[in-house]
């Protein structure tokens, strides 16, 4: 996991602009590239190109999707004027969701090696801020561009999010394997989903029949939340698992068809993306995991009850300078 100094992405865009002197994400971008073209003089050409030639990161983000999204039917060039036409044209709005998610892999993925690395090589990320752009364009009425940039996503990235699709700020999608998300779906801000997750329908019928996800969720590896259902702020849904009804906030479910466990006792799950189910305070006669139940009046997984942790706590949040950073809730696009 990276460790680095982070200001508030939201305050370099509104306050100080999206210049490279300016935006101290985009500067630590640049810097990692400097390393790595010492490090990797073979590559210097290609990190060159992608990271060091352009002053913002919006810029190079459209440059290096086109060279991703590039094909002999529609050429990298023509792509990246595309890309870079309607990233001008919403650069204040489009920069933040660019940066927050960035941010949300560096302070969730003990992966991500850095910034840079996480910019040039995540397919989750690089997938995702491409259908944010489709999904600008497809409230625009410019559905066959949508549709084409979700078309070539899918080939690419081996992830598919409708371009109606609603995602809000700070997601991190870890691998994205065989992601989907529908048309009608909703994810609020700060959401975590591994590999394999699917948001989808129930039949063949048009209309609003997608799941509407809440803040702060985290959705294992594997899992299905179907149909217009809803699931509240701070869930925890377990791998594997097929959500068929509506959860509140805060709790935890698991199974075929998944059932409520218990409550999640931190804060965010998608922060600690805790997939072991240790910080569960499980209901009454529900197992803990460990071959025992617990009591009448529950208990966490790790034998401990409380109140929930609250996530900024998280020593990862502190190292990174993180503290006090917040999207605001359903910022969609």
């Amino acid at each position: 996991m990276a460790t680095l100094q982070l200001s508030d992405p939201h305050q370099s865009i509104k306050e100080e602009g999206t210049t490279a002197v300016r935006c101290p994400l985009w500067r630590q971008v640049q810097e990692e590239a400097r390393n790595m073209m010492k490090d990797e003089p073979a590559l210097a050409r290609y990190f060159r190109m992608t990271l060091l030639t352009y002053d913002t990161m919006e810029r190079a983000l459209a440059y290096h999707l086109a060279c991703k999204l590039g094909n002999d039917s529609v050429s990298m060039e023509t792509w990246d004027e595309l890309l870079a036409d309607v990233l001008e044209a919403h650069t204040d709005h489009l920069g933040v969701f660019f940066r927050t998610d960035l941010v949300a892999i560096l302070t969730r993925d003990p992966a991500a090696e850095g910034p840079a690395h996480a910019f040039l090589n995540f397919k989750g990320y690089l997938g995702l801020q491409a259908s944010r752009i489709g999904h600008v364009l497809w409230k625009e009425d410019r559905k066959s561009l949508a549709l084409a940039i979700q078309s070539r996503v899918s080939e690419v990235f081996g992830m598919d999010i409708h371009p109606g699709c609603q995602v809000g700020a700070g997601v991190m999608i870890d691998h994205a394997t065989g992601v989907v998300f529908g048309e009608t779906a909703v994810v609020g801000d700060n959401c975590t989903f591994l590999h394999g997750v699917t948001l989808g329908g129930t039949g063949k019928s048009r209309g609003d029949r997608h799941p509407k996800l809440g803040c702060g969720i985290l959705v294992g590896a594997g899992s299905m939340i179907l149909g217009n259902i809803s699931v509240g702020d701070g869930c925890k849904v377990a791998a594997g698992s097929v959500v068929l009804r509506n959860l509140p906030a805060q709790v935890v479910a698991a199974g075929v068809p998944a059932k409520i466990i218990g409550t999640a006792t931190e804060g965010k799950p998608s922060e600690t993306v805790d997939q072991n189910l240790k910080h569960v305070r499980y209901h009454s006669m529900v197992g803990n995991g460990n071959g025992k139940q617990n009591g009448k009046n529950g208990g966490s997984g790790t034998g401990r009850a409380g109140a929930p942790e609250d996530s900024r706590t998280d020593p990862r949040r502190e190292t990174l300078g993180m503290r006090g950073i917040e999207v605001k809730k359903r910022s969609f696009l």
